[in-house]
C-alpha cells in the first residue's frame, strides 16, 4: 500500500462500470496510464481500455481497502466477465456429468 493511502474504517461496496464511450471517462483516463488519444480508433481498442480503465480503479480501490465490487454489466456481459476474469474472479466450479451421477447413486 502506498504511504500516504488511508485504510477505510467502514465496508464499501464500490460500483464498478466499463463504459466504452472514452469521452465519458476523460477524468478516469486521465488519471491513468491511458491518455493517448490516438488509441482510442477501434471499437476493440475501446474495449481494451475500457477493462484496463476497470482493472486499474478496483485495483486501486483494493489498495485502500475495499474488498466488494458491484459490476454494472451495460449489456456488456463479455466485457465484465473479462474484467473479473483479470482480477481473479472465476466462476464457481460447475459439477460434471460423471461427479453428478456418482452424487445420484
Amino acid at each position: 500500500m502506498a504511504p500516504h493511502a488511508t485504510r477505510l474504517a467502514e465496508p464499501v461496496l464500490a460500483d464498478v462500470t466499463s463504459v466504452t464511450n472514452l469521452g465519458l471517462i476523460y477524468g478516469a483516463l486521465a488519471a491513468s496510464r491511458w491518455n493517448g488519444a490516438a488509441l482510442y480508433t477501434t471499437p476493440s481498442a475501446k474495449r481494451l481500455i475500457a477493462a484496463s480503465v476497470a482493472i486499474e480503479q478496483v485495483e486501486r480501490l483494493r489498495e485502500h481497502g475495499v474488498g466488494d465490487f458491484h459490476f454494472y454489466t451495460l449489456n456488456r456481459a463479455e466485457l465484465t466477465y473479462a474484467i473479473c476474469h483479470a482480477l481473479g474472479v472465476r466462476p464457481a466450479a460447475q459439477p460434471t456429468v460423471a461427479a453428478a451421477a456418482g452424487a445420484a447413486s
